[in-house]
């Protein structure tokens, strides 16, 4: 699944959070664009609907367990090539602090 902040349009040039489904466990690859930088997460929860291995809720900590980030999203319309878009909110704890981010993106195989 793919996600960018929902204000920056139908297709942008970057993505905000990429997740991957591990090939074998313990190969996961779920990463989030901060302050430029690519951060590696673990995802350690999933619930509701399953689409293409992820799920419209799904929550993810950060590797080094400073940071935890909740993704639901709604499925969309289907894509051109097994693929469905989604559409949702992104909210990244680190501490106390929460930041609460609309997200769009798709998922696919």
């Amino acid at each position: 699944m793919s996600l960018w902040k929902q204000a920056d349009g139908p297709r942008p040039s970057g993505y905000l959070f990429f997740n991957r489904l591990a090939q074998q466990l313990g190969r996961e690859l779920t990463l989030m664009k901060i302050n430029g930088e690519f951060v590696r997460f673990r995802r350690t929860a999933a619930s509701g609907e399953e689409f293409y291995g992820q799920h419209t809720s799904q929550t993810f900590v950060s590797q080094d367990g400073s940071m935890q980030v909740q993704v639901d999203v709604t499925l969309g319309e289907p894509g051109e090539i097994e693929s469905v878009a989604v559409d949702g909110i992104m909210r990244v704890q680190k501490g106390e602090h929460t930041v609460e981010i609309p997200v769009q993106g798709d998922a696919g195989c």
